[in-house]
């Protein structure tokens, strides 16, 4: 058990390795300590940041890319980007991509990519015996695929991984709002449409209330297509046609896969140096709660009322911002690696 709450911040991937020895002895790391104290409420723990491990590296073919444990999703998207090279993650730029990995990872491009942790080639973990593992699917592999989607923490220290890559798409952004009275009639068109529109199409649905919303609350249907761009109107017909109320808004964008998700991040026309919420950052941290859950059947009636009646209580919260329901399109062609299951079905390690 430790005395005190010790707190490292590595620069390199190989002071990760020391740092769990002195924890299982109760050493302080680098003099910061805190915690333990009485009255604190805070118990005796071991804190390891790897916040400055942050290196992004394209292997020579560029197939391959090796991501520092730090790093977040604007930091890759730009060095992948840059090289005209993709991988599809989620949307916030500060994000980082091991937490958003080791959960899963869903993204824009999730239904045409898969998860972040289906892309996943390579993990480089530290274990509490202090071993550096290399896993891969073909070492060390029941440590490499509990890590495929199984959630962060409990195995050891993530210090890299590596992702497979592929050539950058084009991608066109696509918007299409209608009336708040419509609301139901869009909420049971794009249940019905979403699922089986075209793997390379993304899309998702959101409705929203709060000051940031004068009158009434929006409705709306948003996503990405990587499909040739004259295409799109022929997607979102069915979408369109099935609801009976004319759109107020419909527009799409075509841009670079990098200039994409610099806009879905927030960080278009950005520097990638100021692309965060830290100092000299250009971004600002919002204070938010939510929470997340997988449906897998269609709302009746009564489902869809009561989702627009929540979202109407919304519009009347004082000094509510923004609140509201976003659902999101998964299902695709491809397996998730959750989804592999093994015989034994357990991470021994």
């Amino acid at each position: 058990m430790l005395s005190r709450r010790c707190r490292g911040r590595p620069r390199l991937r190989g002071e990760v390795r020391a740092a769990p020895r002195p924890a299982r002895r109760g050493h302080n790391y680098e003099g910061w300590s805190a915690g333990g104290a009485p009255g604190t409420g805070v118990p005796a723990s071991f804190v390891i940041s790897t916040a400055t491990l942050t290196d992004v590296t394209l292997s020579s073919d560029q197939s391959t890319v090796q991501v520092g444990a730090g790093a977040s999703l604007a930091q890759v998207y730009n060095t992948v980007g840059t090289a005209g090279r993709a991988v599809a993650g989620g949307s916030c730029a500060t994000v980082g991509v091991t937490g958003l990995t080791l959960g899963g990872g869903v993204g824009v491009l999730v239904r045409a990519f898969g998860l972040a942790c289906d892309q996943l080639t390579g993990v480089e973990i530290v274990t509490a015996d202090g071993t550096v593992h290399e896993t891969s699917a073909s070492t060390d592999s029941d440590l490499f695929w509990a890590c495929q989607g199984g959630g962060g923490g409990t195995l050891g220290i993530v210090t890299g991984l590596t992702f497979a890559t592929k050539a950058a798409p084009p991608v066109t952004t696509w918007y299409v709002e209608w009336p708040w009275s419509a609301a139901a009639d869009v909420i049971a068109a794009w249940q019905t449409w979403a699922p089986s529109a075209d793997n390379d199409l993304w899309s998702t649905l959101k409705l929203l209330g709060g000051e940031t919303h004068q009158g009434d609350p929006s409705v709306s249907v948003s996503g990405t297509w990587i499909g040739e761009q004259s295409a799109l109107a022929a997607q979102l017909a069915p979408l369109l046609n099935g609801v009976s109320a004319s759109p107020t808004t419909n527009q799409s964008f075509h841009h670079t896969y990098v200039d994409a998700m610099m806009i879905e991040a927030g960080c278009q026309n950005t520097p990638i140096a100021q692309c965060n919420t830290g100092p000299g950052g250009a971004l600002t941290r919002e204070p938010s709660s939510g929470t997340s859950n997988i449906g897998y059947t269609t709302l009746d009636s009564s489902g869809i009322s009561d989702l627009i009646a929540q979202v109407n209580a919304a519009q009347n919260v004082s000094g509510m911002t923004e609140g509201g329901i976003s659902m999101d399109a998964l299902g695709a062609s491809w397996r998730p690696s959750t989804l592999r299951q093994r015989p034994s079905c357990t991470a021994r390690r």
